[in-house]
């Protein structure tokens, strides 16, 4: 648990932003990607925006060896906390956030997964390295299923390889979860 959230009624925050101009983000946090969307100035429609890294390859291994089967990836190393929160402040400032609501992977009969304690982890460590996030009211919404829904969708979408469905899955995810929040609270 993050003793650090501000608390705002949902369903209330929703129409003083819907009236002032004001946006929700939603993230869908992963172990390698954090998938990015944002709500309409209603706050009634969500769209996947982007998807940051949150793990970066290791310079020290040399270069990638392209020519290799699989495109032959250094190891992987987390992003630092701190440029990852000002990137994800610049996204926010950007498009005029002013509450975010991040997917929570809970197991299907509503116990905490390994996932969702990861997932809470690093939300504590974003919080801790960034003031203007910390100030800003946080939600946690289910994400069950979010990212099989999310791959059924680019399916439907006709975005069937595999290497280009990860580019936005995760972005598409964030979007399924911000709607989840908007539909319910609105």
């Amino acid at each position: 648990s993050i003793g650090v959230m501000v608390r705002v009624n949902p369903s209330r925050l929703l129409r003083v932003l819907a009236q002032r101009g004001g946006r929700v983000m939603g993230l869908d946090v992963g172990d390698r990607f954090v998938g990015v969307a944002v709500s309409d100035p209603s706050n009634t429609v969500a769209r996947g925006l982007t998807t940051l890294e949150k793990m970066v390859e290791r310079k020290e291994f040399g270069p990638r060896v392209p020519s290799h089967p699989g495109g032959a990836r250094r190891p992987l190393t987390e992003k630092n906390i701190t440029i990852f929160g000002n990137e994800l402040e610049e996204l926010i400032k950007g498009n005029m956030v002013f509450a975010l609501v991040i997917g929570l992977p809970n197991h299907v009969d509503g116990c905490v997964s390994e996932q969702s304690r990861r997932t809470s982890r690093f939300v504590t460590k974003l919080l801790r390295s960034n003031a203007y996030i910390r100030r800003i009211p946080m939600y946690w919404q289910d994400e069950t299923y979010s990212s099989q829904l999310a791959r059924e969708d680019l399916s439907r979408r006709g975005i069937r390889a595999p290497a280009r469905q990860k580019k936005i899955l995760d972005a598409v995810s964030a979007e399924r979860i911000l709607q989840r929040f908007l539909t319910r609270y609105n």
